[in-house]
């Protein structure tokens, strides 16, 4: 796990508002805003993501409320290693809400994608407490979900969800922090009829993944931060299968990446400026250093070593008034299949561009 506006921006500005709220009382002020997002994300295989959406937030110092509205579309536009062409939408709803009560920190979201039943319901549960320490704080957190899996970077997988378990414990001072956890995931199983060109792979079977992580990065006021972060990961069984009648020992991203193990280092290096008084930029890199996989296909096992990712993450955010903003963001994943080497022919790339343009009543 890397840091990044997604996985840490909301704990960290959680350990802020902890701050400000021990340090005086609630001014009871709510603030209401309104924001129109839409997403882009593809590879070089032929698959397209899109995801179009709108989410109104209301906030005070001690809670916030939230509703959001999306609207996925996807598509494969040409046969990929025996998986056919398919297209589709999903609509969801997601709403949401979070409680600040002292230094206990407590958040909660359900929702609908795809289906209006069981099968398509999403939720998610935090809970976290800051433990302050003198110059030093600790916050641990348990987080519950369930999630669809077409959410990952590798997306082969719509229609399944998986049912995530986390526990993790962030450190944090002055100018660094750091964080370290473990999480389970429980990927749902389904028999998806009509998707591959070989039938006997049209039922996926359940799974689960365990993983441990660590990183530290450093969060001082300079232009420049950097850091290290580590993974290791076990499947309880292989999901690299062959979706052709002729197995071809490569990726086919069936129903998402789970190799049997697999251990990664990478070096994460963030740059942020201010260009004048309206604009902020943030590009943070992870690069891979030492990683290892194992692959599997029926009984044979093959180990490869440099298979981390090569991730990039740039992102812009114009106050272009007081009280509205513009937000650009770009992400670059590139997973070598061996050596390191990002252009090989067995690599994965994917691209995304999100823009949100958001207004505070």
């Amino acid at each position: 796990m890397r840091p990044s506006v997604s996985s840490s921006a909301i704990l960290l500005r959680l350990l802020s508002v902890v701050g400000v709220v021990a340090a005086c009382p609630s001014s009871g002020r709510a603030e209401v805003s309104i924001a129109g997002s839409a997403l882009l994300a593809g590879d070089e295989w032929g698959y397209r993501q899109e995801q179009y959406g709108v989410e109104l937030e209301r906030t005070t110092e001690t809670s916030g409320q939230s509703l959001a509205l999306r609207f996925h579309r996807y598509a494969l536009h040409a046969p990929l290693e025996g998986i056919y062409a398919f297209s589709g939408n999903e609509p969801a709803a997601r709403l949401g809400a979070h409680v600040l009560d002292g230094l206990w920190w407590i958040s909660a979201a359900a929702g609908l994608q795809g289906t209006l039943d069981f099968e398509g319901a999403t939720g998610e549960l935090i809970v976290a407490r800051a433990v302050p320490a003198g110059d030093h704080t600790f916050t641990p957190r348990l987080e519950l979900a369930r999630e669809p899996l077409s959410l990952s970077p590798l997306p082969m997988s719509l229609g399944l969800h998986s049912h995530r378990a986390q526990a993790a414990l962030m450190w944090r001072t002055k100018s660094v922090v750091a964080e370290a956890g473990a999480r389970v995931d429980f990927w749902e199983g389904d028999t998806v009829l009509g998707r591959v060109r070989n039938s006997a792979r049209d039922r996926i079977s359940a799974n689960r993944i365990a993983t441990g992580y660590a990183y530290f990065i450093t969060d001082s006021e300079s232009w420049l931060d950097g850091g290290l972060s580590a993974k290791v990961a076990s499947a309880e069984h292989n999901t690299l299968l062959a979706t052709q009648l002729v197995p071809e020992r490569r990726y086919t991203w069936y129903p998402a990446s789970a190799p049997v193990f697999v251990w990664e280092t990478s070096a994460i290096i963030r740059l942020h400026a201010a260009l004048g008084e309206s604009i902020d930029t943030k590009l943070q890199l992870g690069l891979p250093l030492l990683s290892q996989e194992t692959r599997q296909w029926d009984a044979v096992r093959v180990t490869s070593w440099g298979t981390a990712p090569y991730e990039a993450e740039l992102d812009v955010e114009w106050h272009v008034l007081a009280d509205t903003s513009l937000q650009l963001q770009g992400k670059v994943f590139i997973k070598p299949w061996e050596s390191w080497d990002a252009l090989g022919d067995g690599a994965y790339r994917q691209g995304s561009v999100r823009i949100a343009l958001e207004q505070r009543i």
